[in-house]
């Protein structure tokens, strides 16, 4: 659980007759009976209806319009200011739910904040995030999960420590040396 709050419609339609399975819609309960911000679906017959291979997708469409118009009504900054730049380097399947959620709680503080997706190595990942000049990477996967905690390397230095769930939602201090 990613802490994203959705409800399932079996009766959503959307226009387009090539959808296959699973269509999707996010909305804005900010912008009264047009409230669709973004929809989509699955494609999975539309490349080879048109003449190509049998590829599975998915698809979507944002309406930037009316998600500016919901921002400002949030209040929430276009081009807010971050204070730190931290890397999510997630381990196994665990580690990348578990990534989501710190991701939106550092995102919360004001912390630009990237999830790694793939799955990859643990050392391949820090490769990259010293490829994008990330200072502060947080490692966290299934046995991370279960102790509550994850690790928070310090790029610069090499140095890393393992920091509870709890100490996240004050990290913005920790990370800029106030705390």
């Amino acid at each position: 659980d990613a802490g994203i709050a959705f409800s399932i419609d079996p009766h959503l339609v959307r226009g387009l007759d090539y959808y296959t399975r699973t269509i999707f819609e996010i909305v804005s309960s900010l912008l009264g009976p047009q409230a669709t911000i973004c929809a989509g679906g699955r494609y999975d017959d539309l490349a080879e209806e048109l003449g190509g291979p049998s590829i599975p997708a998915i698809g979507f469409a944002i309406g930037v319009d009316r998600l500016l118009v919901a921002l400002k009504k949030e209040h929430r900054e276009l081009h807010p200011q971050y204070s730190s730049v931290i890397h999510i380097a997630t381990l196994d399947q665990e580690g990348l739910t578990a990534g989501y959620s710190l991701a939106r709680i550092l995102r919360g503080q004001g912390i630009r904040t990237r999830v790694n997706f793939s799955l990859k190595s643990l050392s391949a990942q820090l490769k990259i995030a010293d490829k994008r000049r990330a200072r502060w990477v947080m490692i966290v996967g299934g046995k991370e999960v279960e102790e509550g905690k994850f690790i928070l390397r310090d790029m610069e230095s090499g140095h890393q420590e393992k920091i509870g769930w709890d100490e996240a939602k004050d990290l913005d201090r920790r990370l800029n040396g106030n705390g």
